[in-house]
């Protein structure tokens, strides 16, 4: 009896194992997979410098200050 329940906690163990090693795994390649693709937005300029294309929509410093002054937080 006692040997059963050891055999059963060991294969829990081990199936708990394999699934954190494929998780880790699927998260690393994602990872991975996202930091090639920010590389495709990298631009040269005329000087031979790179700089990223700006990521999500350009707001103008004229339109931030229409909103008027930064109210502080209490």
């Amino acid at each position: 009896m006692e040997q059963e329940v050891n055999m059963k906690i060991a294969c829990i163990a081990i199936q708990t194992t394999e699934s954190a090693g494929k998780a880790f795994t699927r998260a690393m390649k994602g990872f991975i997979d996202r930091q090639t693709a920010d590389h495709s937005n990298v631009i040269k300029t005329k000087a031979g410098t790179e700089h990223k294309e700006p990521f999500g929509k350009m707001v103008k410093v004229k339109d931030l200050r229409k909103d008027g002054p930064l109210r502080s937080c209490p």
